[in-house]
C-alpha cells in the first residue's frame, strides 16, 4: 500500500517557523488561494522517496477554520 500524502492546514504557525518531521519533508505554500475561503498558508507532508510521477492515496486534514 502506498504511503498517503497528508495535507495539513496550520493557521496559527508563524511563517518564520520550520516544521520538523521524523521522515519525509514538508512543503509550505504561503497565501494559498481558493475560490471558497480566504487565502491561507498550507503545509504539505511528502513521504521519503516521493515522486511527482507516481500516484498516491491522499488524506486531507484541516483545523476546522
Amino acid at each position: 500500500m502506498k504511503i498517503a500524502i497528508f495535507f495539513i492546514f496550520i493557521g496559527m504557525v508563524s511563517t518564520a517557523q520550520k516544521i520538523k518531521v521524523s521522515s519525509g519533508r514538508i512543503e509550505s505554500f504561503l497565501n494559498f488561494k481558493s475560490h471558497y475561503v480566504d487565502a491561507r498558508n498550507v503545509d504539505v507532508w511528502l513521504p521519503d522517496g516521493y515522486s511527482a510521477n507516481e500516484k498516491y492515496a491522499v488524506l486531507y486534514m484541516h483545523d476546522g477554520q
